[in-house]
């Protein structure tokens, strides 16, 4: 490809959709946004696997198959290509409904192809790298066959099988090493390259992070230490994967008050350890619109990121960077390897150096560099100058 920047591009992005909106769909609608802001033609393209809730046993049985090879998505993307002048195929998720006929659709027409890489799907059955609450990477270091074995995807050996199937026939067939690849942090594409490096072509392994919209675009820098309140916070789903008993477990009794905001799978255990434990500085929120949100960040000392798993990107680092709240984050995966670029000495073991680092913890130390990194890495001007030139190195 040569100089595609200097004109202004059609695009297809593609996605499936699951059937709980996440974060991923998000950054789809961002995309999508700011490439029609610089001027860009944007198409999109996408199926939603709530459709397979309204299919009959014999048509999910069906949509199982497809979910290998989709014949109707390889010619509904031949057709789109054709009709809108696609000059690239920018892809996010494809399971269940969409499969990889779309890398063929595209390949097959000399349209280059690229994939965000928002997990670890590509390599991992469950997409997490973690099960049964520990890290897991028995599929990078020995095969998909572990997978099986430990049921990994909805604790189904017929769904995990399908799911290998996937991976292993589509390697077999070549397709993923004529793909362009967008990982969201170097420590993603690492794992990546380590996983699927004899699959694909390292030389087109890229990164590119995520961004979002600056909620303070006329406010200096070194007033946002003044917006500090007496409390900590985290915000997260509340599952087993996210530290939040562990958090819980460090909190000192006598330190400022940790506020918890956010839902999920574990929130009656963790409403249980709070009773347990008796800590009246500890007020678990719920789930909380995503201003108010904002406005917590904004005004607390630090987030809490007690992850126990790598994450893929987490955006909730990113606005706290954007409101100028420094992070304490778990010493592990993606968030560590953040975080430390910041501020390496609030990177720690949340289990045995919580209480020293949150003790007499001074926010203004770090506002300024924090919002500096945001500014200088996750805004939307800095995202599209990234991904063009992205488009543009590809060969």
């Amino acid at each position: 490809m040569n100089n595609l920047t200097q004109s202004k591009l059609n695009i297809l992005i593609v996605h499936n959709y699951y059937q709980i909106s996440g974060g991923e769909d998000t950054v789809v609608a961002n995309e999508k946004s700011m490439l029609e802001h610089y001027g860009h033609k944007v198409i999109l393209y996408t199926k939603s696997n709530l459709d397979i809730n309204q299919k009959s046993l014999l048509s999910k049985i069906s949509l199982g198959i497809k979910s290998i090879y989709n014949a109707e998505v390889y010619r509904d993307i031949q057709e789109l290509i054709l009709k809108e002048q696609i000059q690239i195929v920018h892809v996010h998720n494809t399971l269940s409904l969409i499969s990889p006929s779309v890398y063929y659709a595209a390949c097959d027409l000399g349209i280059p192809v690229f994939q965000t890489v928002h997990n670890y799907r590509l390599f991992c059955v469950n997409a997490l790298l973690y099960r049964d609450q520990h890290i897991c990477e028995e599929c990078v270091s020995g095969g998909l066959f572990h997978a099986f074995q430990h049921k990994c995807y909805h604790q189904s050996r017929l769904q995990t099988l399908l799911c290998i199937l996937i991976l292993k026939i589509h390697r077999f067939r070549n397709i993923y090493r004529k793909i362009n690849y967008i990982c969201l942090t170097e420590f993603n594409r690492q794992k990546f390259i380590e996983a699927l490096g004899k699959h694909v072509n390292i030389n087109h392994i890229f990164v590119k992070p995520n961004f979002i919209q600056d909620q303070f675009p006329d406010l200096p820098a070194k007033e946002f230490h003044t917006a500090c309140d007496e409390y900590f916070l985290f915000v997260g789903r509340l599952d087993s994967s996210k530290g939040v008993i562990e958090l819980i477990n460090a909190w000192p009794d006598h330190a400022i008050s940790l506020i918890i905001c956010g839902t999920g799978p574990e929130e009656e255990n963790i409403r249980a350890t709070l009773k347990k434990t008796n800590q009246n500085n500890i007020m678990l929120l719920g789930k909380q619109p995503h201003d108010h949100v904002l406005q917590y960040l904004y005004h607390a000392k630090a987030l809490i990121f007690s992850s126990q798993w790598y994450e893929g990107f987490p955006m909730i680092l990113v606005e706290s960077m954007m409101c100028g709240t420094p992070v304490i984050c778990h010493n592990i995966g993606n968030a560590a390897d953040i975080i430390r670029q910041i501020s390496p000495e609030t990177v720690i073991d949340i289990t045995r150096d919580l209480p020293k680092v949150i003790t007499a913890f001074q926010k203004e130390k770090y506002t300024v560099p924090y919002r500096n990194f945001y500014l200088q890495n996750y805004t939307e001007e800095k995202n599209y100058h990234d991904l063009m030139q992205i488009y543009n190195l590809q060969e």
